[in-house]
C-alpha cells in the first residue's frame, strides 16, 4: 500500500481496503463451500458503494494539508495538517520483503520464512497483527506491539501441503495491520473487536509465492 502524492487517506479509504481484505481472505478459504459466489461479491460491493456513499454526504473528504518541501530534501514531503489525529499513521511499519513472501516449496514439509517489521515513528508506538489463512499458515508472533524506530522479525510458517499446487499457482495473500497506540498499550488488547472498530488501521498486503525447488545437482 504505497501513498500517492496530493492524497490523503480518511475513513472512507480505510473502510474500502478492509472490506476488500475481508472478501478477498474468505475467497481462499479451504473449503470451498465457504467461499462466497459472484452474486454474493457484487452485492457486497454495492452495499459498500452505498455505505461509503452516505459517509460522504455526511462528511466529505477534507482537503490535503499544505505541502511543503524541505531545503536540503527535496524529494521528501511533508503533510502540514494542524488535526491531524493521533492515529494518522502515514504508513508508519514498513514490511520487508515488500513486494511478495516466498516459500521455497516442499510437499510433505512444514516451510519456514522471515517477515521483517519496522516502525518508523519516531515518537509512536504501533500495535501490529499479521492475519493469514490460519489453516494453512502459522505465524510467530501474531501479533505485537513495536517501540518507536524499532523493528522485530516474523516467522511464518507454511504448514506441510501433501501435494504441490499445478503450475505452483497461489492465491494466498498475507495482511499485515497496524495501529498507533498509547506507550502503555499491551500485545493482549489487540484483538479482532479492537482492530475492527480502529479509527485508522495501516495495512500492506503481501501476495504468497510458492517457488519450486531444483533438485538437479549443479554440474561441476
Amino acid at each position: 500500500m504505497q501513498a500517492t502524492e496530493d492524497y490523503r487517506w480518511d475513513e472512507t479509504d480505510l473502510l474500502g481496503v478492509t472490506k476488500c481484505v475481508d472478501m478477498a481472505m474468505r475467497c481462499v478459504e479451504d473449503d470451498r463451500d465457504n467461499r462466497p459466489s459472484t452474486e454474493d461479491i457484487i452485492s457486497e460491493l454495492k452495499e459498500l458503494d452505498s455505505k461509503i456513499d452516505e459517509m460522504l454526504k455526511k462528511d466529505p473528504k477534507p482537503l490535503t494539508g499544505q505541502l511543503k518541501r524541505h531545503k536540503h530534501h527535496a524529494d521528501e514531503l511533508e503533510v502540514v495538517d494542524q488535526n491531524r489525529s493521533f492515529n494518522d499513521l502515514r504508513r508508519d511499519i514498513v514490511v520487508d520483503p515488500c513486494l511478495e513472501l516466498r516459500f521455497p516449496f516442499q510437499p510433505k514439509k512444514d516451510i519456514s520464512c522471515c517477515l521483517q517489521l519496522t516502525n518508523k515513528a519516531a515518537a509512536s508506538f504501533v500495535a501490529f497483527s499479521i492475519n493469514t489463512n490460519v489453516n494453512k499458515y502459522r505465524s510467530l508472533p501474531n501479533k505485537g506491539i513495536l517501540a518507536p524506530c524499532s523493528k522485530c522479525y516474523i516467522t511464518l510458517t507454511l504448514r506441510a501441503q501433501q501435494e504441490s499446487l499445478p503450475n505452483m499457482q497461489c492465491v494466498d495473500v498475507l495482511v499485515v495491520q497496524g495501529i498507533r497506540v498509547s506507550e502503555n498499550f499491551t500485545s493482549d488488547e489487540i484483538t479482532q473487536d479492537f482492530l475492527a472498530n480502529a479509527g485508522a488501521l495501516d495495512e500492506v498486503m503481501l501476495p504468497i509465492v510458492y517457488v519450486a525447488l531444483d533438485h538437479h545437482p549443479l554440474s561441476q
